[in-house]
């Protein structure tokens, strides 16, 4: 990755008064936003090579040539933690959590080699991040064994990674999941250095520091992190206003939230199933992967989504931020910034209710008229079909392209 020299560490620091200014109240508030320092450390750097060619530390994608290979600079942030510490004994949670937990984390990726073309920066959210999740599978645990067992023995990964919507190593195990695929492998091959922070707060995006009292009263931090990630890759990149940005499902409601409070921040975007309405959570019927999860967990999926939406929305209704109603589908201002949405009629794991009205609102003229953008339709039942459709993953970088320079 192409650099600029820095003569002192990067590092933010929110004045209390402009909380104060902000948001009517004080920053030791448990309902405002706090005064918080991001002064990220290096913590190692390692690679995603092959799995013949990866050594100890290494990241292993499957989607590499013999010889390829990529670098990885993972950072921590002792000044914004994790919602809670991890631990192996569910029984501990949700009373016996460890608030705050780890630093958290994020991870750029970007080319070893110096030729290669520079197409700036992508911002590439992992999804997930929604603490209904795990409050179901805790649920489960503590108080129906039987049924929490039933779901390990359905599909064991999905316990592990439930149960990690909050934790550090949740956080960082979906970013690794993220940047060992194929998309991460054709940006890099196409120049594109990415920054992916780790969301370990359950809240998908919402996040800016603020006490929510859900499955742990613990403060929320993603959208805080996710900006503060992409200005300090930023300030390391010697293209820092080429700046891009793909999010998919849990991701695109990550995105949702830059765009929302920042309209011009991105060069150009692309939504792939977007979880941009949080309240299609509850929305039935429900998508069948999600059907399937509430069958065998006895509703309690269910339960544990429309339990988050009344924990993370309601316990601050009113406020511009924190609204179902606040989503690029319904408040979007955004004719500067061209947008690829893509999505799919029959998708297993969103409800209509998250991605159409931004679909449509894409469409309408009279709400949305760049003429650089377009919206994908497809007959099809693959959840992110951008992302995961190997046919039209090339087509959707060529049209990230007719925007760098």
């Amino acid at each position: 990755m192409q650099r600029r020299n820095l003569s002192t560490p990067y590092s933010f620091v929110i004045a209390a008064a402009l909380v104060i200014s902000a948001m009517g109240c004080s920053a030791s508030d448990d309902k405002g936003d706090p005064e918080y320092t991001f002064a990220p450390e290096l913590v190692s750097t390692f690679s995603l090579s092959t799995e013949t060619e990866a050594g100890p530390n290494d990241w292993v994608a499957p989607f590499l040539d013999p010889g390829e290979s990529y670098t990885v600079e993972l950072y921590e942030v002792p000044g914004i933690r994790c919602a809670r510490m991890d631990t192996d004994d569910l029984s501990e949670l949700p009373d016996q959590a460890q608030i705050p937990g780890d630093p958290a984390s994020f991870v750029i990726v970007y080319p070893d080699s110096a030729t290669q073309i520079d197409r700036g920066l992508m911002f590439y959210p992992h999804g997930y991040g929604n603490e209904g999740l795990e409050r179901a599978t805790v649920t489960l645990y503590n108080e129906d064994r039987q049924v929490y067992d039933s779901l390990e023995n359905f599909q064991p990964e999905l316990t592990k990674l439930f149960v990690g919507q909050t934790t550090a190593d949740g956080g960082i195990g979906l970013v690794r999941a993220k940047m060992t695929e194929d998309l991460t492998v054709a940006f890099l091959r196409r120049g594109w250095t990415i920054v992916s922070p780790a969301s370990c707060w359950g809240d998908q995006g919402i996040g800016t520091g603020r006490i929510i009292d859900g499955l742990y009263r613990a403060r929320r931090w993603t959208r805080v992190m996710d900006r503060e990630a992409i200005e300090f890759a930023r300030s390391m990149h010697a293209r820092p206003d080429s700046l891009y940005a793909f999010g998919c499902s849990g991701g695109g409601a990550r995105l949702t939230q830059q765009l929302l409070n920042e309209p011009n921040l991105f060069r150009a975007v692309v939504y792939d199933s977007p979880a941009d309405n949080p309240a299609s959570a509850v929305s039935e019927p429900l998508p069948s992967m999600f059907a399937l999860l509430d069958l065998v967990t006895e509703g309690e999926i269910l339960a544990g989504a429309a339990q988050y939406l009344d924990d993370f929305y309601g316990s601050v209704e009113g406020t511009h931020d924190y609204s179902m109603g606040y989503r690029l589908g319904v408040d979007i201002d955004l004719n500067d910034v061209p947008i690829l949405m893509g999505y799919v009629t029959e998708d297993p794991m969103l409800h209509n209710d998250a991605f159409i009205p931004l679909a449509e609102a894409l469409q309408d003229p009279t709400r949305y008229s760049n003429a650089d953008s377009e919206v994908w339709r497809y007959e099809s039942d693959e959840h992110c079909p951008l992302e995961d459709m190997a046919d039209q993953r090339p087509l959707m970088l060529d049209w990230f392209e007719r925007f760098a320079n």
